[in-house]
């Protein structure tokens, strides 16, 4: 792409390639290159500015009125701790362009064309006067130049991968830059043949437990030592113990019992933000359901709120909390309610709480009102049982009629009535 003029189709190109790359690479990718505007297309928007477009953007805007690029590797990596996470993005939208609005004095600036809008909300501006490129980012409220140019625009793009650099703050600043790089270099590499248990998990830190696990990795041998090099990364770096803790589990399910459990017991770990509640997490996801249950619902207090409680005991999945919670719910519902339908509700326990205390009917309502007709528990019913629940029903609507806040429970047992006995 270096040369005295910009070959925008060269740019699509490298464009396509590197979506292509980091996409097979397992990096989450988006990338739209729409058809070419028009001169009257674009005549429309110099006309309803009152401007002439500059000529680089037209020529490019004729060849794609909408191009944008987005890619992340949020949700599948252990990143380093300076990123909240990795991304990139470039684009330019024919429909979006207009001037920028100063957002504090809400001044339409007419030096500065608004020529898109990332994924993130930032502006993406032409300065008419020197033609440099900048990003308005809201967080910051500030102005960031991204290149001196439209065609250093680009030339940036490519060689960074589209690296968001703005949101990182690594604009001039080299040190976080490399780091960044160096991070999406790795990402790129293919796993080495016959790796160690370091490569193991470098490799489960960068592309996550299941991509891994799909390559039939850690082999029996190399558990043990994939578990002590988790536990070396995860003592010095206790910003991703929830990360670390996961490929434990995932990799090392052998040692993940011992480990959780010692999680009980020593206090190692307890400054750590949220640690009771992803403590309880990594129990449920590791532990028998009954096994974790018992040792989460020890530490939980009388009259604990429905939000602690579900944040506490949601991993289990299991129905024993169904009976462990039924004289502990407290309003609001919401949460309660959502554990009690994450929790694998049997029949008998449906049938229970229906001819229970008012407060346990009316989570069953609202729990149930939000099941759809091809749920495994509403297949299970017999004729005779639908007909039983139906009448429960009945009964429940008209003890509410009474109530001060009736509206919901009725809405809710209406929703059921008519979505599983009359439709």
């Amino acid at each position: 792409m270096r040369g005295d003029s910009i070959n925008f189709c060269e740019f699509f190109k490298e464009l396509n390639s590197q979506n292509t790359e980091l996409h097979n690479a397992g990096a989450r990718t988006m990338l739209v290159i729409d058809e070419g505007a028009t001169d009257t297309q674009l005549a429309e928007v110099e006309q309803r500015l009152d401007i002439s477009l500059p000529d680089d953007l037209k020529e490019i805007l004729k060849l794609s009125k909408k191009i944008y690029w987005y890619w992340t590797l949020f949700g599948k990596t252990i990143i380093p701790s300076d990123f909240e996470q990795i991304k990139g993005t470039f684009s330019i939208n024919l429909e979006e362009i207009e001037f920028f609005t100063a957002p504090l004095v809400k001044i339409k600036v007419r030096r500065l064309l608004k020529i898109a809008k990332s994924i993130d909300g930032e502006d993406i501006i032409y300065d008419l006067k020197e033609g440099s490129i900048y990003c308005f980012n809201y967080y910051h409220n500030q102005l960031f130049q991204m290149a001196s140019s439209l065609e250093a625009y680009l030339e940036i793009t490519i060689q960074n991968k589209g690296l968001a650099m703005w949101n990182y703050g690594l604009i001039g600043n080299k040190e976080l830059k490399e780091c960044a790089f160096k991070f999406i270099r790795e990402f790129l590499e293919p796993l080495v043949s016959d790796p160690d248990a370091v490569e193991i998990v470098n490799y489960a830190c960068i592309h996550g437990a299941k991509e891994i696990i799909s390559k039939g990795l850690p082999n029996e041998e190399d558990v043990g030592r994939v578990f002590t090099e988790i536990m070396h990364r995860l003592d010095a770096d206790l910003n991703h113990f929830k990360g670390y803790n996961d490929l434990i589990i995932e990799l090392c399910p052998a040692y993940a019992k011992k480990w959780i459990i010692s999680l009980w017991v020593s206090k190692k770990y307890e400054k750590i933000a949220d640690f009771i509640f992803l403590r309880a997490y990594f129990t449920g996801k590791a532990l028998p359901a009954k096994e974790a249950l018992k040792l989460i619902s020890e530490t939980i207090p009388d009259r604990a709120s429905g939000k602690d409680v579900y944040r506490l005991l949601s991993t289990i999945g299991d129905s024993a909390i169904i009976d462990w919670m039924q004289d502990k719910i407290n309003y609001p519902l919401g949460d309660w309610v959502n554990l009690f339908l994450g929790s694998q509700p049997t029949k008998e326990q449906v049938f229970s709480w229906l001819e229970g205390d008012i407060i346990c009917q009316e989570t069953v309502c609202l729990a149930l009102k939000n099941v759809s007709k091809e749920s495994e528990l509403l297949k299970a019913y017999t004729k005779e049982e639908k007909m039983k629940l139906f009448i429960l029903l009945i009964g429940i609507n008209h003890n509410c009629l009474f109530k001060k806040d009736k509206e919901e429970i009725i809405r809710a047992i209406r929703l059921i009535i008519k979505k599983f006995f009359i439709e």
